[in-house]
């Protein structure tokens, strides 16, 4: 079962990040440098598994990373 997924530096965006609930084994994820949105915090709260999230350089805002650490309490996000 996929545990890992290093997704930093591809065009990963809002529509592909949709495609990541159904795994529901992941605990580390990378999307840093990528061009995810706000619009991707829906999918990305559906990862109730993960615990360490990289997304450093993305176009999400602050106030959407403070809504996706609400969602995910035990999760460390990291982010710029």
């Amino acid at each position: 079962k996929l545990t890992m997924l290093n997704l930093s530096q591809t065009n990963f965006g809002d529509e592909q990040a949709e495609q990541l609930a159904n795994l529901s084994n992941l605990i580390d994820l990378n999307v840093s440098e990528t061009p995810l949105t706000d619009a991707a915090i829906t999918s990305l709260s559906k990862l109730t598994s993960l615990k360490n999230l990289m997304m450093t350089q993305t176009q999400m805002t602050s106030d959407g990373i403070e809504k996706l650490k609400a969602a995910l309490p035990d999760c460390s996000i990291r982010s710029n």
